[in-house]
């Protein structure tokens, strides 16, 4: 073992010294602590080492004066433990862990055998003695017996160790010299020879060390190795001043002590005086006595120029006894020794100048300015001192603000600069206000502490409420935002301030959340940089003096953390639900206190929530819903308005948030995910009644799909063919519609929810980890995960057209994988929203009328157009096409005039659009054109084809965002996938318009009319019905001022009359000689002849009122004229003439 004793002066800190570096500041920081045991494992070749405690030994030490008395009552201390001595100045530390092994290993070389660690005793000084520092090494014995020896005889490689405890260090004697000893002399001037009187500065006294004494038992020198420790000593310094005699007198002083004198600057001494050593040292006498050292002579030290090249620094501050690092700000510290709390002396290297104004300097304790603090400059320019009203506590932090802009010497005028060789200034730092100060930082002792406390945790799961990613939208919009980052911590990401970090799912969760995040923003701004896997744990090590050891299953992925001593987050990259973080505090001293360790476990706190719908990539470029959103806008909200006394319905969404997703209902949900191009499969099927097989697709059946290959000009394609019968029949189309969440699902406690229709969705099935396949991958990009809950509708038409703006809902209805139920804060809803464009459920040609009805209102604007086509040759060109344009802004040139009743569109056709209309309808090749449909069983109806594919419903869908741009003919339907690359396509279908005209007809009726008498001779009237409404020109008005033409656009309910009767002759003729021939003026009507033409809203009759007519023999009818009638004078609103119906009318007069 080794003991040497060091000694040092009372006011001196006492500091235990545990090979963990400075105590000071609170922030003291030792090397982690060991586990007292070892695990040991043999096998033939490797030495033995048996499981031991911690080797333990007990340390015994005396405590004397320098006469060899025994001192009682001084505390001694070692590490954590204190003890006092007793009346025989001992003292004794039991439990003492060894720190030195000593022994043989038998490896052949020895030299590395010894394993030593010193520990200091501190034996505290008293106000008579001294103090002393003890350096004791306790040690245990270890023999390495070796085995039977090798083959060439040498030593084995396989030992045993054995290791021996309980033994006893001793600390020796520590002998404290008394502090009653003085010295006395004068000073006088070495030139005069003059006593120097009254002066008070100029030499200083300073303590080297204790001396042997004759009295003193085992005395102890400075250049002495005793158990090979070297010694040192503290200082002890004091200021020789002198009286009105020039004598000095000094007490107080160190018995059995050197002492060394020191001129002060501008002075030098020039003769030691006799009891002056060489180097201007004494000694002291033994207790009580005082050396008398004479006369010193000191001389002024003539002027020496100063090196001009030398700047000014701040050199030193007095008490410094090393430097620490405190980490909260990364500022290094002047460590000051104990009992040094006020009067702080801050050293320069030369004098500064007088400006250098200290009332401009600022303190700081602790981070808090310190109003009453004071900083002065000394009269000779070379130290500042820092004093305070009261002394400072231990562990106090100083920063010390200089004025720079007046820091400057007094030789030359240069400003302060970096001192390289401390640590604890900072020069020249700008502050906020843009004026420059210097530092210096000094901090208080501080004894270590033998305990240490931390608090570890909360998990942080949402650091701010107000702001996820750096974005409030985000933070306002759902929780599964929650970001355990403040954003001004994070890494900076336009327009948002930071990443997003949470720990939460899986990497499918952070794509969907980051899709969804940028969507709500509004920019892209969140890929790549959302992290999923990111856990951050808050600590508070304030009161762990020594140190912190982390452990746990998180401990690989740790990012950062603060150290002991400081307060602050430890955040976690790459870990995982479930894993744990450990932290356990260590005292002053490096001790581990396993006792005190706390643990985390890291929790996926964050519910799911409802992510974007891909809806068949409807909002990509060139999609129906281009430049549309995923998510709710302000504007998607579907709500509906009407005029004042109107219905309106605002609420419709009520219950949704802007940026919820939206699920956009629209063709492709007509059939099922792998029924692709098979959309109107069972609306059509029904067409294979009325149909011939002459239309049918080649290889099909009557029930399979119809098609019509209709060539636009542009190119040829199959569309779905069908008419109002086959709509009518066409059931309600159910679906299984998914909803994409951010990650895994299972079952909560609640159940789905639904503002819409009671069966349009119900039936939610959790699909969790399904690959989507992106219709058969046709990209060949590869396939991808889904979270989906699945849910059954009725009726995807009703679900698309009357249920917009409904809202399904999943709080408390599902839960993530690890229990994080979702709630309301989660946002996770989904709006339907209507992306079906409209069907035509109706369509007839009723004269001038072509009325289309629709599944919903539609909405008409000026590039509303429709397309006729003959079914029979479906091809642009002359005779077989009819666009139709409806412009409700200029119903003039080819646009046409219509009205509007909420879904029923009635369109008016004039000139050659009524005659080109009339000649698309068509009985087909093999009649299958030809068929009942207006529920009149006596006739059959021909059909023509109707596309209205750039027609709006109220939210803006139509069938031509919709169809592909196909080119080429196809073979059918089923055939096109090719053709139909993106996925939101569907063929837009088509439908038979029928001619609901029907045959012209002709009736008559009669009143007052006399058929007995040779002649009616009060005359009659008779009343000609077409079972169409009828045009009248030509002849009519011929020959006057034309106001009795009739045309269609001037056709209404009210009666015209022909003017007089030679309008009426135009038109009719009395046969009255019964041979069916005009004989001119003989068969005339008789003056006073009236007739008026009056039209109904479905067809016209004339009515003739005919006064007194003499009849010849046989029968006398009234016929229209047939000259006229060939001219087509007199035809029907479908351009078919009235031939074959040239007698209206039969009077039978019997002579």
């Amino acid at each position: 073992m080794v003991n040497t004793t060091q000694f040092y002066k009372t006011k001196v800190a006492l500091a235990v010294v545990l090979s963990l570096g400075l105590a000071a500041c609170g922030d003291s920081e030792g090397d982690a602590g060991s586990t007292a045991t070892t695990t040991s494992s043999t096998d033939a070749t490797q030495n033995t080492t048996g499981n031991q405690n911690e080797l333990s030994m007990t340390v015994q030490g005396v405590v004397v004066d320098t006469n060899g008395n025994p001192l009682a009552g001084v505390a001694v201390y070692l590490g954590s433990l204190e003890t006092v001595t007793n009346a025989g100045g001992q003292y004794t530390f039991s439990g003492v862990g060894a720190t030195n092994v000593n022994g043989v290993n038998n490896e052949g070389d020895e030299s590395d055998d010894d394993v030593t660690q010193s520990l200091v005793v501190t034996i505290a000084g008293t106000a008579e003695h001294l103090g002393a520092l003890v350096t004791v090494t306790p040690q245990a014995q270890v023999n390495n017996t070796g085995g039977q020896g090798d083959a060439s005889g040498g030593n084995s490689n396989t030992t045993i160790q054995t290791f021996v405890s309980g033994l006893t260090a001793q600390a020796g004697t520590a002998v404290l010299p008394m502090l009653n000893a003085g010295a006395y002399g004068y000073i006088r001037d070495c030139v005069t020879g003059a006593a120097l009187v009254d002066t008070a500065d100029l030499l200083s006294l300073d303590f080297v060390t204790v001396t042997a004494d004759a009295d003193a038992v085992d005395p102890i020198l400075p250049a002495d190795v005793f158990n090979g420790v070297q010694l040192t000593n503290s200082e002890d310094n004091h200021t020789i001043s002198a009286d009105a005699n020039g004598m000095f007198s000094l007490t107080g002083l160190a018995a059995n002590s050197t002492y060394k004198v020191t001129a002060k600057q501008g002075w030098a001494i020039k003769s030691v005086a006799p009891e002056l050593i060489e180097g201007a040292t004494f000694t002291t006498d033994s207790e009580g006595s005082s050396t008398f050292l004479n006369t010193v002579e000191v001389c002024p030290v003539d002027f020496t120029p100063v090196d001009k090249t030398t700047d000014p620094i701040i050199k030193s501050i007095d008490g410094q006894i090393g430097t620490t690092t405190v980490l909260d700000g990364g500022i290094d510290y002047a460590a000051l020794t104990q009992n040094v709390v006020n009067d702080f002396v801050i050293r320069f290297n030369e004098e500064m100048a007088a400006t250098f104004d200290l009332s401009e300097a600022r303190v700081k304790v602790d981070g808090d300015t310190i109003a009453d603090a004071t900083v002065t400059l000394s009269a000779d320019g070379t130290f500042a001192t820092v004093s305070f009203v009261e002394d400072l506590d231990e562990g106090s932090k100083v920063d010390v603000w200089f004025p720079h802009w007046l820091a400057v010497d007094a030789d030359e005028g240069v400003f302060l600069i970096d001192n390289a060789d401390i640590d604890w200034d900072d020069i020249a730092v700008v502050t906020s206000t843009k004026a420059v100060y210097s530092h210096a930082y000094f901090c208080t002792f501080n004894k270590p502490s033998g305990d240490g406390d931390i608090v570890l945790g909360p998990q942080v799961i949402d650091a701010d409420a107000s702001e996820d990613a750096g974005d409030t939208e985000l933070a306002a919009y759902s929780s599964a935002f929650a970001d355990n980052l403040v954003g001004a911590t994070e890494a900076t990401a336009t327009p948002i301030s930071a990443v997003l970090s949470q720990l939460n799912g899986d990497a499918n969760t952070a794509a969907r959340l980051e899709a969804l995040g940028d969507e709500i923003i509004g920019t892209p701004t969140l890929g790549g940089l959302f992290d999923y896997n990111y856990a951050v744990v808050t600590v508070d090590a304030e009161d762990s003096p020594g140190g912190i050891v982390w452990g746990g299953t998180a401990n690989a992925s740790q990012v950062s953390a603060p150290t002991a001593g400081n307060k602050g987050v430890a955040t976690y990259d790459g870990t995982a639900h479930g894993k744990t973080v450990t932290l356990t505090p260590q005292n002053g001293f490096g001790d581990t206190l396993t006792a005190k360790t706390q643990s985390v476990t890291l929790v996926d706190a964050i519910a799911p929530t409802t992510v974007l719908q891909e809806s068949y990539a409807i909002t990509s470029a060139g999609a129906p819903q281009d430049g549309g959103s995923l998510t709710i806008t302000s504007s998607t909200f579907n709500a509906r308005f009407g005029n004042g006394g109107e219905i309106s319905s605002p609420d419709v969404g009520a219950q949704a948030t802007v940026g919820n997703p939206v699920i956009y209902v629209q063709p492709r949900h007509l059939a099922g995910q792998d029924e692709r191009n098979e959309e109107f499969d069972t609306l059509t099927a029904d067409m294979g009644g009325r149909l011939s097989a002459a239309d049918l697709t080649a290889g099909a059946t009557a029930a399979d799909v119809r098609v019509v290959t209709i060539n636009n000009g542009a190119n040829t394609a199959d569309y779905p063919l069908y008419d109002e019968t086959a709509f009518a029949a066409w059931a309600a189309i159910p679906a299984e519609i998914g909803v994409a969440f951010s990650e895994n699902l299972v079952v909560g406690a609640g159940s789905p929810t639904f503002t819409g229709t009671a069966g349009l969705a119900s039936n939610f099935v959790i699909n969790n980890d399904v690959k989507h396949t992106i219709d058969d991958d046709p990209s060949g990009a590869g396939s991808v995960d889904v979270d989906l809950v699945d849910f059954d509708t009725t009726d995807v038409v009703a679900l698309a057209n009357t249920e917009a703006g409904a809202m399904l809902g999943f709080a408390t209805a599902y839960a993530d994988a690890v229990g994080n139920e979702i709630t309301t804060e989660s946002n996770a809803n989904v709006m339907i929203q209507d992306a079906m464009p409209p069907m035509v459920t109706a369509a007839r040609w009723t004269g001038p009328e072509l009325e289309i009805t629709f599944n919903e209102v539609v909405d008409i604007d000026a590039t509303t157009t429709i397309q006729l086509w003959d079914p029979t040759n479906p091809t642009v060109g002359a005779g077989n096409t009819l666009a139709v344009t409806l412009d409700p802004d200029a119903i003039a040139g080819s646009a046409t005039a219509f009205t509007q009743n909420g879904n029923v569109i009635t369109i008016t056709l004039s000139g050659t659009d009524s005659t080109a209309i009339t000649a698309l309808f068509e009985n087909g090749t093999n009649g299958e054109f030809l068929y009942e449909e207006d529920g009149e069983a006596s006739q059959e109806e021909q059909h023509l084809i109707l596309s209205w594919d750039n027609i709006n419903d109220a939210t803006g869908n139509k069938w031509a965002d919709f169809t592909p741009a196909v080119t080429g003919t196809t073979g059918g339907i089923e055939d096109t996938a090719a053709l139909i690359p993106n996925r939101w396509e569907v063929v837009a279908p088509r439908f038979l318009a029928y001619n609901d005209v029907g045959p012209y007809t002709v009736t008559t009726s009669f009143s007052n009319l006399e058929t007995a008498p040779a002649a009616d001779n009060d005359g009659f009237t008779a009343v000609i019905t077409f079972s169409h409404r009828i045009s009248v020109g030509g002849a009519l008005g011929s020959a006057d001022d034309g106001t009795q033409d009739i045309e269609v656009a001037d056709i209404d309910n009210d009666g015209v009359f022909f003017e007089d009767v030679a309008d009426v002759n135009a038109y009719f003729f009395l046969d009255l000689d019964g041979n069916g021939t005009d004989a001119g003026a003989g068969e005339d009507f008789p003056a006073g002849t009236s007739a008026a033409l009056i039209h109904t809203a479905t067809n016209s009759r004339i009515e003739l009122v005919i006064p007194a007519v003499a009849a010849t023999s046989g029968t006398t009818r009234i016929v229209a004229d047939a000259t006229v009638d060939v001219n087509g004078d007199l035809i029907n609103t479908v351009n078919s003439s009235i031939t074959g119906q040239k007698r209206v009318v039969d009077v039978v007069v019997t002579n």
